[in-house]
């Protein structure tokens, strides 16, 4: 599963463990490999003492070839194109992370043929589409749901439905990473990944 954090290039280690466990070990434990490239906030004493205690696995990419992981390094790509055009659409962009983390979790990968929320879980997560035609819940028909939850052009809807388009328009699949034109320095969205 993708988690997304908005946290400033300053943070230190102590600052990235914090991070680490409110977003990733309270809903998953510790990961059996972290995979890094290379960033001092990971390297440090402190990263390897808790990992090598925990018995996980902390995985170096090299300084000659820092993709070290095909997987990260895919989705760090597609977390790069969808936050671009948020980037510079929105001054606030970063709250939009939670609806870009769902929906990469909610969309199908073709290495799985799952959504990460299935492989995860089993489950595929409600969603107000659902709610809406699910005709066991209690209250009656469609019109009574609709007045219980709201219209269905909500922002967030439209959120969900906007971010849903944006990466069905990236082909998860094929890696074309390198055909595409880098974005300017300004322009780039610096990523970090954790897999468990």
């Amino acid at each position: 599963m993708v988690h997304l954090v908005a946290a400033p290039e300053t943070i230190t280690a102590s600052g990235c463990a914090c991070v680490f466990i409110d977003t990733i070990f309270r809903l998953h434990g510790f990961p059996r490999e972290l995979v890094s490239d290379r960033d001092p906030r990971f390297t440090a004493d402190f990263w390897r003492s808790v990992f090598k205690s925990l018995g996980t696995r902390l995985k170096m990419s090299t300084s000659d070839h820092p993709e070290s992981d095909g997987q990260t390094e895919r989705a760090n790509h597609v977390l790069e194109e969808i936050l671009r055009g948020y980037v510079h659409s929105f001054k606030s962009w970063s709250e939009f992370l939670p609806m870009v983390e769902f929906a990469i979790n909610n969309s199908v990968h073709a290495s799985t043929t799952h959504t990460p929320f299935y492989v995860n879980g089993l489950r595929h997560p409600r969603v107000p589409t659902l709610l809406e035609c699910n005709s066991g819940l209690r209250g009656g028909g469609t019109r009574a749901k609709k007045n219980r939850f709201g219209s269905r052009s909500s922002r967030s809807d439209e959120e969900v439905i906007a971010f849903d388009a944006d990466i069905d328009d990236i082909d998860i699949e094929e890696d074309d990473a390198s055909e595409s034109a880098e974005a300017p320095t300004e322009e780039k969205v610096d990523v970090a990944a954790v897999r468990s």
